[in-house]
Formats: C-alpha cells, structure tokens, sequence
C-alpha cells in the first residue's frame, strides 16, 4: 500500500505536470514580437501567472524572465521533495546537487575569463538556502584556492583539487573539472538510489539516470566532432564513464569516427538509431531531449512509485522551461517563428 507521503508526491506531480503548457499555448507564443508579450501571456493564460504577477511588461528583459521561470521550476521541485519520506530525502536532493554543481561550473567559466560581474549578476541567489556552502563567497572568489576554501567540506574540494592550477597564469582546466564533478554526482545519485530503493522503482530510477548519462554523452561526443577538431584521447577523457550500460567498446568508436557524419552512420546502425534524422544529420541534442521526454512521459502516466513521478516530472518540467527559454531567445533576436517551433518538445 501506497504511504499517504507516497501519495501526496505523485498527486502533486500529476497535477502540476497536467497544467503544463499545451500545443495551443506554445501556437500563441510563437505569434509573440517581444519578450513583454510572451510575459504578458505566461501571465495572463499559463500556470506561470504567479511568479510572473509582479513583472512589468514593458520593462522585462531577456535575462530576468529565464531567471523567474528557473527559480519557479526549482521551488516546485522542492515543494514536491518535501512531502519525501525521511529515508528517502536525500535522493530528492538530487536536483540541488546538480544545481550545486552547475554553480560551481559557472564560476570556473569566470574564473578563466576573469568575467566576476557576469557571474554575480547570473547568481541564483534563491538557491543559498539550499546548497552546502556559501553562494555569496563563491561569488567572491578571485582563485582557485579561495574557491576550494569555500567548497571545503563539501566533498567538491577533495574533486577540484587535482586541477589545481600550477601557478596563477595558469588557466583551470575546465573540461577535466566538469568531468569529475560530474563523475562525482552521478557516483553519489547512483549509490543514493541504490541506498534507498529496491526491486522495480530501483530498477526504473536506475534506467532513467544511466539513459541521461549515455544520452548527453553522445551528445558531447557529436559537439567534438561537429564544431572541433578533437582527438578521440581528449574526448574519452571527457566523457562521464559512471553506471552506464553503453559498452567502452563503443564509446571508443563513437570518439573515434573520422567526423560527425561517420558518427550518425554509427549510431544510425546501433540502438540508438532513432537520434538520427533521415533527412538532415543535425540537432542530435534535440533528438536526445526528446528520447528523455517519451520516456519521462510514459513514466508519469502509467508509474505508481513517487520517486519515479517525482524524478519524470523533473525532466518534463525542466523540457517546459528550456522550450520558454528557446522562444525567449528566438523572439529576442529575430528568428522566424517555424525555426523556434523545430526545437520546441512537448
């Protein structure tokens, strides 16, 4: 029998997840001319009309709506993660955990170009509550020994301290740090699930997780040799190579295709043919949001077990805002209406 904390996470999530947008909303954004007119109707129609209760219109800009919308998504999430039973809490911090991480990479990014303005202004103040270490020293952070300070304690520090840079002319290397941070959190999300579920939900939490890894790991792979001239060394090593079931064997060919067309001939004759288009070899981020959103969906519909509901409606509802935000951006610089709608998922 389901426990009423059970219950109570699953009918919220359905609940919430059933307000979404609809195709006939994302119709009417797209006839949207300014970023105050998709406020305006994200205000005026949507599930969106509390957070954006305050905005003005005609005074909003780009940045400020994508903060508002990412800091509703995340307190929906931990509303939702409230009503958890007490020993399956921490696998419901997973989504402050990899916001912790993500924050810790934008600092990085800023550290190597010296930007500290851009970051204090992009800082997800409404996470300080939440993370485990000082968001307002992080973003006072000039090195990366203060950085490593203010992580101290946090298990970050002990991940970034090998890449530690030798001297201060010396950029931090980046890719390798993203790598072991998220090494590190996938370690952590998969010993957690295994923790504190077992049988099917065990099984379908773990499935839903070793898909994300193998799907944004295609993902970089197809980056590498889209846009850059990378060795298959170098992009191996940048690759999360935790809890997957995509065979080393494999990866090794992917890194190794001669460009990005070898590649989706790869994957095209492997269980992952259904990234590639038959009609144009591009936007294989696209197709692999889409393979999470199905999934998800089919999760949510038919799945009993809260932690499986709860984890779906994360990754529908963080689809949702990534869709507001390609048509934020496109109706911001000018791109006709039928190229923003080729990237939208729902």
């Amino acid at each position: 029998m389901l426990s009423l904390s059970t219950n109570a996470v699953a009918a919220k999530a359905r609940s919430i997840y059933g307000g979404r947008l609809k195709q006939e909303d994302y119709e009417e954004l797209l006839k949207k001319r300014t970023v105050g007119e998709v406020a305006a109707y994200l205000r005026q129609s949507t599930p969106y009309k509390e957070v954006l209760a305050e905005v003005r219109e005609n005074a909003i800009h780009r940045g400020q709506l994508e903060h508002l919308l990412r800091k509703d998504f995340f307190f929906r999430c931990q509303r939702l993660a409230r009503y958890a039973g007490g020993k399956q809490q921490e696998f419901y911090r997973f989504c402050v955990r990899k916001d912790e991480i993500d924050v810790i990479l934008n600092r990085i990014r800023m550290l190597n170009s010296e930007l500290y303005e851009e970051f204090a202004g992009d800082l997800p103040l409404y996470l300080e509550k939440y993370v485990r270490f000082d968001l307002l020293k992080l973003m006072k952070c000039n090195n990366f020994d203060e950085l490593l300070s203010v992580l101290e304690h946090t298990g970050y520090d002990e991940v970034l301290k090998p890449f530690k840079p030798v001297n201060a002319k010396q950029k931090i290397n980046y890719v390798g740090c993203e790598r072991a941070l998220n090494q590190y959190y996938y370690s952590w999300l998969f010993e957690t699930i295994k923790k504190s579920f077992s049988g099917k939900t065990r099984k379908e939490l773990l499935t839903i997780f070793e898909s994300e890894v193998e799907l944004a790991n295609i993902s970089k792979i197809y980056r590498y040799k889209k846009f850059f001239e990378t060795d298959a060394k170098e992009i191996l090593s940048s690759l999360t190579q935790t809890n997957q079931r995509m065979s080393a064997n494999f990866l090794r060919r992917l890194a190794e295709a001669k460009d990005d067309q070898e590649l989706l001939r790869i994957l095209a004759n492997s269980s992952y043919h259904m990234l590639v288009d038959d009609a144009e070899y591009v936007f294989i981020e696209y197709y692999a949001d889409k393979i999470k959103y199905h999934l998800s969906h089919r999760y949510m519909r038919f799945s009993t077990s809260a932690p499986l509901v709860f984890t779906t409606f994360v990754v529908t509802q963080n689809l949702e805002i990534e869709n507001l935000i390609n048509i934020i951006e496109g109706v911001r610089y000018g791109v006709p209406a039928e190229s923003i709608e080729k990237m939208l998922i729902y």
